[in-house]
């Protein structure tokens, strides 16, 4: 049975986007009330992290510039005594999945996952993409100086074959790689390069806490969850000592905003049953490094406040009216989940 789970969990981690209609407008454009749109990192050094996108994923620099006031106020932050910079990099696939990299100029905090083994709770974990080539995105990342927490970890089951890893960046920033051995994945990016960020995935200390709190309070879907554990001690893509590999389960829960595109914008998270690791959801702050936030598009800001404070989702920012470029202004709002991981929801105004 948990055999079949996983496979379920496999093909929906890299469940392939439908092909884009021809007239499919491309660029500056979201689904509002679908999955997330852009996962937000805080980083130490802009030019240094952005060239693992543009050299590694193959990703283009659609915009920067520096952070407004209103920026830096609604996290709280002193516009007169901070400041910040940004980039905002694009995946070339999809209009969909973005990366943009804050760095604040000063009182720059630690980092959130800093030194963190994969089971150690708290903040967001990874970014999620697909790969043509896993083996030749790790060389890559390594010659940026880039690690991963293992070499390319191959699954076998049945026709369905894949290669992962998750390779390890400066300031806590992880990117998960996916690569379909076969049957072929039939959109593949590029060569040397990597899709969209598809999927993010957090470590929780409590999955039933954690499932219920994007369920039944932001009201998203569950698409897949059950347990995975390694049929023979091997190494794993999460850096489990090899006799754990069968000893040690990976709990997992998948989900999404209902409705939404299942091939993106998806949030996954994942526990290790039987391990114990630190808790450090405590160290996440406006401008702790670290994959910082996931923002959401949606269609009516007002309502979708009113459901989550109904249901006692804890509003930790706004609402509150500022510019994200390359929307104009927006007005926006963040949740925070029971691991920390911060939930941006905006509209931009008309």
């Amino acid at each position: 049975m948990i055999k079949k789970i996983f496979i379920f969990l496999f093909i929906s981690l890299v469940l392939p986007a439908a092909a884009p209609a021809a007239d499919q407008p491309k660029g500056n454009v979201f689904t509002a009330d679908g999955g997330w749109h852009e996962a937000v990192v805080s980083v130490s050094d802009l030019t240094r992290s952005a060239k693992f996108f543009t050299q590694v994923a193959g990703w283009r620099q659609d915009h920067s510039g520096s952070l407004a006031a209103a920026e830096l106020a609604y996290l709280g932050l002193d516009p007169a005594a901070q400041r910040g910079e940004f980039i905002v990099l694009q995946p070339p696939d999809y209009p969909q999945g973005w990366v943009r990299l804050i760095r604040y100029g000063a009182g720059q905090a630690p980092i959130v996952r800093a030194n963190a083994q994969a089971w150690d709770t708290g903040g967001i974990f990874s970014l999620m993409t697909r790969s043509a080539d896993a083996t030749a995105n790790l060389r890559a990342a390594e010659a940026l100086g880039w690690q991963a927490y293992n070499e390319p970890y191959q699954f076998q089951f049945g026709e369905l074959s894949l290669l992962n890893l998750v390779l390890r960046g400066p300031d806590g920033l992880n990117v998960a790689v996916y690569e379909w051995l076969a049957p072929p994945l039939p959109d593949a990016p590029a060569a040397d390069t990597l899709s969209k960020a598809f999927n993010s995935m957090q470590m929780v200390a409590d999955m039933a806490a954690a499932r219920s709190f994007y369920v039944e309070k932001l009201g998203f879907e569950v698409i897949a969850e059950g347990e995975f554990m390694d049929p023979t001690d091997r190494p794993t893509n999460f850096a489990l000592p090899v006799n754990f590999a069968t000893r040690i389960p990976r709990a997992y829960c998948i989900l999404i905003p209902p409705g939404a595109d299942r091939a993106a914008g998806r949030v996954e998270l994942m526990a290790f049953p039987g391990f114990t690791g630190r808790d450090l959801s405590s160290r996440v702050n406006p401008v702790a490094r670290g994959i910082q936030s996931l923002r959401f598009p949606v269609s009516d800001l007002n309502q979708r406040l009113s459901q989550l404070r109904a249901r006692g989702a804890p509003i930790v920012f706004g609402p509150a009216e500022l510019p994200m470029s390359p929307f104009g202004t927006v007005r926006a709002f963040t949740t925070q989940s029971p691991d920390g991981a911060w939930l941006t929801f905006f509209e931009p105004t008309p």
